[in-house]
């Protein structure tokens, strides 16, 4: 066994896999296993099933995944194998011997995150120590940002240099391609190059984990026709759409509380810490995207908007909320009364913004009571505008109950019939319908014929029996490989066959090729996915796989049209009708 061999099965028994996932997604105690809605999909039924004996785990639904502890933080972080084991080994505290691994992506990707830690320190030093960024300093003090939360958040200062940034990373032995692959310095049209973020504070955009995916850089001259905001451009690690500043910080604060302050820009979020309030994350903007909620949904099941007063105009958010809802979130809204953002709510008054914060209030009243603002006389002609207003956020609501309510509110505020309301909230939703991306709302499970679907059961069955020995042998009396319609199951079932030793579930796994263990992890787990009184029991059901498989093989020799197989097609008859028999007496 390899060094890095021996050190990836150390990490994993390091790691009870019960334990572990428990801790990103709540598990419930089924039998032997325990199951879930799949953290990697949207689901209303749990399809999600993890198996303390064998420490794996896998969807039966849309995913149609699985794997051991390793595998799930691959999927959970979306980082590659090196990744996940690089940063397991340093959980567990095991030497990881990273001279055997050669992984190219993981290897370039380390690169652009040692780039980036770097650009930011030198930018933080230059904030924290250097007279250049004196009026930097200033800003973030008349903002109430104090050293130490400079440092929390590692704020820099980009000089207003064409090329001091180039200097010292070219320094460090890194070129400027390397530079271009991150974002940190633009390419001009003679072939120089020269640094991105010039006289703007700069604050690090961090994945969950801690690695610098790139920066935001704000301008110090807000008046010179320049933006006031810029930002890294798309690469290889940094996409906008996935990014959330501060989630690094306040990730742990969102799974204990359980919800998520959602704010616009990075100095809300700052403040937001600065107050005590510690689960807030900053979107970059006033859009809310998918991929965001997708990594939210991972931390907790709760937003709370603290954005601008007027966003719900916002199709952008429209849409976000929908998208929030097809996730399962409940959604709050928690608007200043005084300042345009929670930054200056804060500076205007604390203790009645916190007070804001702690009491949300519902999105679909807020929606309403926003909506009614703008309209002090209501005529036919309003209620047309309102309803328009009204029903892209209540078209969605997925609870029959709260819709129903909804419907009633709609209808009496609007004095006309909730019939009325229906038929706009069908039209509506079937123009919306067209529009969405379907995979994201519903992902179903792939439907496995009959017959396959009975060869799993039987399979499933036999490796989860508790009286292994008694179902192995009944199925060797019963079954034949030719029995067997899928190739796969068909190569487990010769495994089980040939192999010498006594059963258990972790010796014939080590029996099976790569190739098979995916199956195997699936049939081992896909038990409990089976209704027995959609199938039957054990004994009922292996006759009736060998019924199924008699009755294909009578109807494959009949189609063949052979004077010599009418013999065969007479045996197989007299056997399929013995078969049926016993089904009848089970």
């Amino acid at each position: 066994m390899s060094t890095l061999t021996h050190s990836i099965e150390e990490i994993k028994n390091k790691l009870d896999i019960v334990d572990f996932i428990g801790g990103y997604t709540t598990l419930k105690k089924m039998g032997r296993n325990y199951k879930a809605n799949c953290p990697f999909h949207t689901e209303k039924t749990p399809s999600f099933v993890v198996s303390p004996d064998r420490q794996i785990w896998h969807c039966f639904g849309a995913c149609q995944d699985g794997g051991d502890v390793i595998k799930f933080y691959m999927k959970w972080e979306n980082v590659t194998f090196f990744e996940a084991l690089k940063e397991l080994a340093v959980r567990t505290g095991v030497k990881l011997e990273t001279s055997e691994v050669e992984d190219h992506t993981w290897q370039k990707k380390a690169r652009m995150f040692e780039i980036n830690a770097l650009a930011a320190k030198y930018y933080n030093y230059l904030l924290v120590n250097h007279k250049v960024a004196k009026v930097a300093r200033e800003i973030l003090e008349k903002r109430n940002i104090s050293d130490k939360l400079i440092n929390t958040f590692q704020l820099g200062y980009a000089p207003n240099s064409w090329d001091s940034l180039i200097k010292f990373l070219t320094k460090k032995k890194y070129s400027l391609p390397d530079l271009e692959s991150v974002g940190l310095v633009i390419k001009g049209d003679k072939g120089s190059y020269y640094d991105r973020f010039r006289n703007r504070i700069v604050f690090p955009l961090k994945d969950s984990r801690g690695n610098i995916l790139g920066f935001s850089g704000r301008a110090i001259e807000t008046d010179d026709g320049g933006a006031k905001y810029i930002n890294t451009p798309e690469t290889e690690i940094y996409h906008k759409r996935e990014t959330l500043f501060g989630i690094d910080i306040s990730k742990e604060s969102i799974r204990r509380s359980e919800s998520v302050i959602l704010v616009e820009g990075e100095f809300d979020m700052i403040a937001c810490f600065r107050e005590g309030v510690e689960n807030a994350v900053a979107i970059k903007g006033s859009a809310v995207t998918r991929d965001q909620l997708l990594v939210i949904s991972r931390l907790c099941k709760h937003i709370i908007l603290a954005l601008d007063a007027d966003f719900s105009g916002s199709e952008t958010i429209k849409r976000a909320i929908k998208d929030a809802q097809i996730l399962d979130f409940k959604i709050e809204v928690a608007v200043p009364k005084n300042g345009k953002d929670p930054d200056e709510a804060f500076s205007i008054n604390k203790v009645e913004y916190k007070k804001i914060l702690k009491n949300p209030q519902n999105i679909y009243d807020f929606v309403i009571e926003n909506t009614l603002a703008q309209f002090p006389k209501i005529d036919a002609y309003s209620k047309r505008e309102i309803a328009d207003k009204i029903i892209p956020f209540v078209v969605f609501i997925e609870n029959p109950i709260i819709k129903s309510h909804y419907i009633r509110r709609l209808s009496q505020i609007l004095e006309v019939d909730e019939n009325s309301i229906q038929v706009e909230l069908t039209n509506f939703g079937r123009s919306e319908e067209k529009k969405t991306n379907k995979k994201f709302i519903t992902e179903k499970p792939v439907i496995k014929k009959r017959d396959e679907l009975i060869e799993q059961h039987v399979l499933s069955k036999t490796f989860t029996s508790e009286a292994i020995d008694e179902a192995l042998e009944k199925l060797k009396q019963e079954i034949t490989e030719d029995d067997f319609t899928s190739n796969v199951y068909q190569k487990i079932f010769h495994a089980l066959i040939e192999s010498k030793e006594r059963f258990t579930a972790q010796s014939f796994a080590k029996l099976l090729p790569a190739e098979l263990q995916e199956a195997y992890d699936q049939l081992f787990l896909g038990a409990m996915e089976i209704p027995t009184s959609d199938i039957g029991d054990f004994d009922r059901t292996l006759l009736e796989m060998k019924r199924l498989s008699l009755k294909r093989k009578i109807r494959d020799l009949i189609q063949n049209e052979k004077d010599d197989n009418l013999k065969r097609v007479q045996e197989l008859s007299d056997l399929l009708s013995s078969v049926e028999k016993r089904l009848f007496m089970v």
